[in-house]
């Protein structure tokens, strides 16, 4: 008896332009943020919805632009981009005072959900009519840093993967982009 064939789904990822449209159709604020920050960090839905005043205000103005993910077990510093820390900052200070409180203050069912109804207000749908969710957005800023040639070994501290195998799981090969490498290898 042979063992059945696996399939896998169809390799699709958001493009930074999808991307684009999701934040744009994001609620201003609370919505929006997470979406961004989801985006610009490669953070891990149960991160982001972890994610305490405290780990963005100890950093602020220090010059290092640094989110903390993680909790105090397992830690690890991600760069975010001055806007995007500024962002962080204002929202906190306007919403948030306490460095305990959550930055996002919902779930991760929620932070699918919401993503989820986001998506389909912009019109975005994966392959196969697959909804979008926080994992989809990882796997776009993987992507997105593979098609812009960071190297591997980058990405898999960026996204905070133990080994390449992590990273190669939000990898997803195009099939024009395979054919274009194609055409410059020499045998």
């Amino acid at each position: 008896m042979t063992e059945p064939t696996r399939t896998t789904a169809p390799a699709q990822y958001l493009t930074r332009e999808q991307v684009h449209a999701l934040i744009d159709a994001a609620n201003p604020g609370r919505d929006r943020l997470f979406i961004r920050v989801a985006w610009e960090t490669g953070a891990r839905v149960s991160e982001l919805v972890a994610l305490r005043c405290v780990d963005v205000l100890t950093l602020e103005g220090d010059g290092r632009e640094f989110v903390y993910l993680g909790g105090p077990k397992a830690a690890r510093a991600v760069y975010v981009s001055g806007s995007l820390m500024g962002d962080l900052c204002e929202f906190i200070r306007g919403d948030h005072w306490l460095p305990q409180n959550l930055i996002f203050g919902f779930t991760r069912y929620t932070a699918f959900r919401m993503v989820r109804d986001t998506a389909r207000r912009a019109g975005l749908v994966l392959e196969g009519g697959r909804d979008i969710t926080p994992d989809a957005l990882r796997a776009a800023f993987t992507m997105n840093l593979i098609l812009q040639d960071v190297p591997l070994s980058v990405v898999q501290e960026l996204v905070g993967q133990a080994s390449l195998k992590g990273v190669s799981a939000h990898a997803k090969t195009d099939p024009a982009r395979v054919r274009e490498y194609l055409r410059k290898v020499e045998f």
